[in-house]
């Protein structure tokens, strides 16, 4: 009896976390990430240097 306590507990768990989970991921989908293009680093810019900011993500979505 105490096993299925346990295995029960442990798996609501589990199920709680995957939940939470695609929670957050659904928030992420939500928050777009805005670039501006104007020169936003400490050392000048060159003329001989085209400037563009690029995104790549990865399989996990980062």
């Amino acid at each position: 009896m105490r096993k299925l306590a346990v295995t029960l507990t442990v798996a609501s768990l589990i199920l709680a976390g995957c939940n939470n989970a695609n929670q957050q991921k659904e928030t992420d989908k939500n928050n777009k990430l805005e670039l501006t293009q104007e020169w936003d680093k400490v050392f000048p810019q060159s003329d001989n240097v085209n400037h563009c900011k690029v995104i790549f993500h990865n399989r996990y979505g980062i």
